[in-house]
């Protein structure tokens, strides 16, 4: 488990919420992970034993195109991050595959959220449309809504990878991977104001013993 609160909003999209877009820089880059990228992923399905979350990322981390960005104050992140990546792929298929991680003064790198996007769904799940090979595109899409607080001093680093079994079945040609432009690429989280924060409590949850783990 992991130490936080309950916080409370009168409205959703909440007026306590802005988005704020953190710009990838750099060179063009290939992205092509091992096809083991996402053993570090934790269990599909968790059924509340401690094994079931994501161990420490670092390795999953060395699998993948990462940028920084760094923690000047705590930073509460509230929503749904939004990843935009600008790709040139020479496959018809492929996937793309972000986390977002909180990196300590240590290096141990915790998984905050992630997401994955199908290439060939990139006009939306109800379109099939294979990328023409060679050609550059703009994609968006979100990941997985979180509430997470980074502390002063930290990193918030997002991780690219072509990867992610077994999570994300592979595609054909998938494993020729992408070019990545970071100048036409962003992350965007959703940063929740401090000064804002009704807190909500509740009575001790109560749950059953979990099963042992050997």
């Amino acid at each position: 488990s992991l130490p936080g609160h309950w916080v409370g909003d009168t409205a959703w999209p909440s007026p306590s919420v802005t988005p704020i877009a953190y710009a990838l820089r750099g060179t063009p880059v290939l992205v092509r992970s091992p096809q083991h990228t996402g053993v570090d992923a934790g269990r599909f399905r968790p059924v509340g034993n401690d094994a079931d979350l994501p161990p420490n990322q670092r390795e999953e981390d060395a699998r993948s195109a990462c940028f920084e960005f760094e923690v000047p104050g705590e930073t509460w992140v509230l929503g749904r991050p939004r990843v935009r990546l600008r790709l040139t792929s020479h496959s018809p298929w492929g996937q793309v595959i972000a986390r977002v991680c909180d990196v300590a003064a240590d290096g141990s790198s915790t998984l905050v959220t992630r997401g994955a996007l199908n290439l060939s769904a990139r006009y939306g799940p109800d379109q099939a449309v294979s990328w023409k090979p060679g050609s550059t595109e703009d994609v968006v899409f979100d990941l997985t809504a979180t509430g997470y607080a980074f502390p002063s001093g930290h990193r918030i680093r997002l991780s690219l990878s072509s990867a992610y079994w077994p999570w994300i079945w592979p595609q054909p040609g998938s494993a020729a991977g992408f070019v990545l432009d970071p100048a036409g690429s962003s992350l965007e989280l959703p940063v929740r104001a401090r000064e804002s924060d009704p807190r909500i409590t509740f009575e001790e949850p109560e749950q059953s013993e979990p099963l042992g783990v050997t």
